[in-house]
């Protein structure tokens, strides 16, 4: 069906659209807030019990405007460290983080997600992907990489978010933050 505005309450407008095909149904619920923040619910309905073989969301962007990139969290883990999670466009695979940014020196786009609740890919650090091609990048979300059983609705949220939200100011080159914040140590703040 075609994506139809369900509410719109001043502050936010609802869109929904539902898809199908075979047994599965994927209802997709989108929540366009004032400041431009997009919060995404999808799910996926199946009318009987069905194994999927793959479920990717790919959200493609203009390549012209796509040469910057930055992830949060960095993995101190496996020993990355500042200013790994930002740069110039390449290929890029890795787990589940939530948050990652795609854009120039103008502005970008932020996807977000709060868990990596329902994903299930084969190789965890394969849950997400930036492919960089000449028309588009693509950031593609590996949300089922595996055969999965699905008997029951399953919701997956996440969320866009154009950058800037606001308009820059003319100093904005004077002004910056600065100080070493370790995450991982709360009296460091």
């Amino acid at each position: 069906t075609d994506a139809i505005v369900t509410s719109d309450a001043g502050t936010a407008a609802r869109i929904d659209r539902f898809m199908h095909g075979g047994p599965i149904g994927i209802r997709g619920t989108a929540t366009v807030e004032y400041d431009g923040m997009v919060r995404i619910d999808l799910e996926v309905e199946p009318a009987i019990p069905v194994e999927v073989d793959q479920f990717h969301v790919d959200i493609p962007l203009r390549a012209q405007n796509t040469t910057l990139y930055h992830y949060w969290p960095l993995d101190a883990a496996h020993g990355e460290r500042t200013p790994s999670n930002s740069g110039a466009l390449k290929p890029i695979t890795s787990h589940f983080r939530p948050l990652w940014w795609l854009g120039d020196e103008e502005g970008g786009l932020i996807w977000f997600a709060e868990s990596d609740r329902h994903w299930t890919p084969v190789a965890s650090r394969k849950c997400i992907e930036v492919i960089p091609g000449e028309e588009e990048v693509v950031l593609r979300l590996r949300i089922w990489d595996e055969p999965t059983r699905i008997d029951r609705t399953t919701r997956i949220t996440m969320g866009l978010m154009a950058t800037p939200v606001k308009t820059w100011p003319d100093d904005w080159h004077s002004q910056f933050i600065t100080g070493n914040v370790e995450y991982d140590r709360p009296d460091a703040w």
